[in-house]
């Protein structure tokens, strides 16, 4: 056995430790040349090789070169070099979005480890760790947060006594994300800094870089947009001087989702399409469907229906092509709200029918909350007064429910106000705005539980308008700045324009809003001069937006007792 060939195996797999896979694949392209190389150091490089092509993002060369190891470590019966290979080979299949194979296996290592006492303690260990947190990471994408969590807290001893950084920093980076998922971002921000800390002590730029991006997600939760971009383009400009581009366009997207956050439209479109733009060059990404919903989403913003309909008609076929009902079910939403803008109703009430089924089938109590949603929506866009109050009942119904989606009583709640301002406006009845301020109240809870800084704007310029209505306006006044001052503190610049016009039309309207206070003008004359349905509207068509994790499922212990 050479000891110059140990050497540069041994090399290649410090490289690879540390993030380094272009200098490694040099490397790797000198050894494959030798003819000296034995068989457990042709393993180790096939190995290598294949960590190598998934760090820069070559999935199919990766699945080919983790074959040909699986492969061979069968025929030499080397049961630990096979369980790298199916480790490996999971890892792919995780960022190829073929979860169910990946999960399949992990369970067959789980059973060589359970077959193999002959393994030595520390490889056992090792693989043993790096197990359990890959079935937790696929268990995140599985959306069983639960099973998640705890695997990847059992996974933090094992990590720390092998004293093995990068393991205890994927520890702590799934962890950042599953808190995220929880609706935890503070808990979320402790254990992206702590994995980031473990990454930046051995160097491993990849690494760093998909930590801040898991950071960002949770700064976004806490409605820190700013430090959130920070991370993101901190993410991108080590991805960039390293070479390492596997993962930019994780980054774009998130910045796209970023800049949508913060109302500008045209710049998140253009980092979502250069997201895609990247996606594309590796078909069948994880999260590809995501990116084309959210740019589908920008032109159902921007009321070009058909384009948005291309696009979500794309990102449908990939759901149904990864066989995830819930996800499905997810598209199916974000196509009957477009049927609906596009006045499609026999289309609206086709893709109900489909989104009925799966609710039936999968009897989780989300989907048929969004199925019930979605139906109050169809309702509510007929002219009969039965079906409108149909609508309502419905809305009522979910909103007076136990939250288990924070998302689905939002919208329900935006629409309820709709529709008790249509009545508001015919009927001049001042005892509906006792209701209609009750929920906007509620919908204050969510923003808080949000941490949404524009809806808690949106909410506040809605206030003010009720407050015109009762003819106050010094709490207009009062509301309107509360609400510019959250723009400008949160970097929601569009949206402060907007704002920053109410407050100078409030103002270029003194005298009429003095006249009608003298006349004790009745509600129906003074709505007419005030128009809180395109409020109401503008609400709507943000909480339609879609981020890097669609609808994130709050557990019901989580929010059990809070009645909003």
């Amino acid at each position: 056995m050479s000891l110059n060939l140990e050497k540069q195996i041994e090399e290649l797999g410090q490289l690879v430790y540390v993030g380094k896979f272009k200098e490694a694949l040099k490397i790797v392209a000198k050894l494959e040349k030798k003819s000296e190389l034995i068989d457990d150091q042709l393993l180790n490089l096939l190995l290598l090789k294949a960590q190598t092509l998934n760090g820069l993002g070559k999935y199919k060369e990766a699945i080919v070169c983790v074959d040909i190891l699986l492969e061979k470590s069968k025929e030499l019966d080397n049961h630990l070099m096979e369980l790298n290979a199916i480790l490996n080979k999971s890892m792919v299949l995780l960022r190829l979005g073929q979860l169910k194979e990946g999960l399949s296996l992990i369970k067959e290592g789980e059973q060589i480890i359970d077959k193999s006492p002959q393994l030595s303690t520390i490889n056992y260990d090792n693989q043993f760790c790096m197990l359990k947190i890959l079935k937790g990471v696929h268990f995140i994408y599985l959306g069983k947060i639960d099973e998640s969590i705890n695997l990847l807290y059992d996974s933090i001893p094992i990590a720390e006594k092998l004293q093995n950084k990068i393991l205890i920093g994927y520890c702590y980076m799934g962890l950042t994300i599953v808190h995220y998922e929880k609706k935890e971002p503070n808990l979320g921000i402790e254990y992206g800094k702590k994995a980031l800390a473990f990454f930046e002590e051995i160097s491993n730029q990849q690494e760093i870089a998909l930590t801040l991006n898991a950071l960002s997600m949770n700064y976004s939760s806490i409605g820190d947009l700013k430090e959130a971009e920070k991370c993101l383009k901190r993410a991108l400009e080590i991805s960039e001087k390293s070479g390492l581009k596997r993962d930019i366009n994780y980054y774009l997207h998130n910045l796209g989702s970023n800049y949508r956050e913060r109302g500008d439209l045209d710049l998140a479109l253009e980092y979502f399409e250069k997201s895609y733009e990247l996606q594309q060059k590796t078909k069948g990404l994880l999260h590809e469907h995501r990116t084309i919903t959210n740019i589908g989403n920008i032109y159902h913003k921007k009321g070009d229906f058909e384009k948005a309909f291309e696009y979500y008609q794309k990102a449908q076929r990939i759901r149904e092509s990864l066989d995830n009902k819930p996800d499905i079910a997810n598209g199916l939403f974000y196509l009957i709200t477009l049927a609906i803008d596009m006045g499609n109703i026999a289309e609206a009430k086709k893709l109900l029918e489909q989104l009925k089924q799966i609710s039936n089938e999968l009897d989780v109590g989300y989907i048929n909350e969004k199925y019930r949603l979605s139906q109050a929506l169809l309702l509510k866009t007929s002219t009969r007064v039965r079906d409108r109050g149909k609508a309502e009942e419905l809305l009522i119904e979910l909103v007076e429910e136990e939250i288990s989606n924070l998302r689905i009583t939002k919208i329900a709640l935006i629409n309820l106000c709709e529709l008790l301002l249509n009545e508001l406006r015919i009927s001049g009845n001042p005892d509906i705005l006792s209701e209609i301020n009750l929920y906007i109240n509620r919908l204050l809870k969510i923003a808080e539980l949000e941490n949404s800084y524009a809806l808690f704007a949106e909410i506040y310029w809605l206030q003010a308008q009720m407050a015109l209505i009762n003819l106050d306006t010094k709490k207009a006044k009062k509301l309107l700045t509360e609400a510019q001052k959250i723009t400008e503190e949160k970097g929601l610049t569009l949206l402060g324009q907007e704002i920053a016009n109410e407050q100078k039309k409030l103002k270029e309207q003194f005298g009429l809003w003095e006249e009608l206070s003298k006349q004790k003008a009745p509600v129906s004359k003074i709505i007419q001069h005030i128009n809180p349905e395109k409020t109401i509207k503008r609400m709507h068509r943000e909480t339609t937006s879609e981020t890097s994790k669609e609808d994130t499922v709050l557990t019901r212990t989580k929010l059990f007792t809070i009645k909003i």
